[in-house]
């Protein structure tokens, strides 16, 4: 296109950037962008805004708004999404204040904020009341949440333990007319689970099942993992059993790992056993390291020998990473 005489116009370079950015091809935007200047092609605001958006997924968020004064320079008005690309870099690099302070300047130079750069102000914010006052502020600016606001909103408030609060937000995400998805679902079982309201997240569960409602795989790791160690095998094992037999879901190592190292902490070897084989006639391979937070095989050698490493490191963990360095040995060799 750069070689063709006459020279393509910009537009057709517009799309090509556009095309590449999407791809995550990031870089290869910013070599096109500098060619393009080498021969005298001047950018549009399409092509310097897509150029912005590269940079600061990169973590160059200062150049980024380096080429927003370009934006400026040639009379071009930056709008809510320039900007937003901007917050977005400053909250990569985990500059906050820095992201705070221009979605407050956006707002005072009268660019209108909508829900993808709120959401995205959100999604940095390391502090759940904070995040908690933004939302409030979007509903009373008219700003309608979306399922990704709330998703967010929940992740942090299970974070900080507020059971309570995460159901009265399931309400007012009915409330706004906000459809949950999949990962809201995940969110709200794993953040149950891993705050001890096991009981609560088998109901939940039960229900999305009854509803026909979707779900995805994570929300029922998350729930057997959640049984195992509270100590319910009967019924994670019930759990697994129920959807081992669906076609439509197809559980992974993970879900095997987390029912073996359930039942191998119980002293259950022979069906944990049971288990592995059953893994391998549905041709799901076992894997030494890369399963759970320790691996399925390890998970495996620890139940047999009865090694916990849980708490602070001694002995039991110096057991452990001599099999964990056999274990890689092992791997380095036999390419498992």
């Amino acid at each position: 296109m750069i070689n063709l005489l006459p020279i393509s116009p910009i537009s057709s370079f517009v799309i090509l950037f556009g095309a590449l950015a999407k791809k995550k091809h990031y870089y290869e935007v910013i070599s096109l962008y500098k060619r393009l200047n080498s021969i005298g092609l001047s950018p549009n605001y399409m092509c310097l805004k897509i150029l912005m958006n590269c940079l600061c997924n990169i973590k160059r968020v200062s150049d980024g708004f380096a080429v927003l004064g370009k934006i400026l320079k040639k009379g071009f008005s930056p709008d809510t999404v320039t900007l937003t690309c901007l917050i977005k870099g400053l909250c990569i690099e985990k500059k906050i204040m820095e992201s705070r302070e221009l979605f407050k300047k956006m707002v005072a130079v009268g660019c209108r904020p909508d829900v993808i750069n709120c959401n995205t102000l959100m999604d940095c914010n390391k502090e759940v009341k904070e995040a908690l006052s933004l939302y409030r502020k979007m509903i009373s600016k008219g700003i309608r949440p979306d399922v990704i606001t709330y998703n967010t909103l929940l992740t942090g408030i299970f974070g900080k333990a507020k059971i309570k609060y995460a159901w009265k937000l399931v309400d007012e995400m009915q409330l706004n007319g906000v459809v949950p998805n999949s990962l809201t679902h995940s969110i709200f079982l794993d953040g149950l689970c891993k705050n001890g309201c096991i009981l609560e997240a088998v109901a939940m569960f039960n229900t999305l099942v009854n509803n026909k409602s979707a779900f995805s795989l994570e929300s029922l790791n998350s729930l057997i993992d959640g049984l195992c160690k509270t100590g319910r095998f009967e019924i994670a094992w019930e759990q697994f059993k129920k959807f081992s037999l669906r076609e439509n879901l197809l559980l992974d190592v993970e879900t095997y790992s987390i029912l073996i190292n359930g039942l191998c902490k119980n002293e259950q070897l022979e069906k944990a056993n049971e288990l592995l084989s059953h893994m391998e006639e549905k041709g799901c391979a076992p894997n030494v390291l890369e399963s759970g937070s320790n691996g399925l095989v390890l998970t495996i050698i620890t139940g047999l020998f009865g090694i916990s490493f849980n708490g602070i490191p001694g002995a039991e963990n110096a057991v452990y990473a001599c099999i964990r360095n056999l274990l890689v040995e092992i791997r380095s060799h036999l390419f498992i």
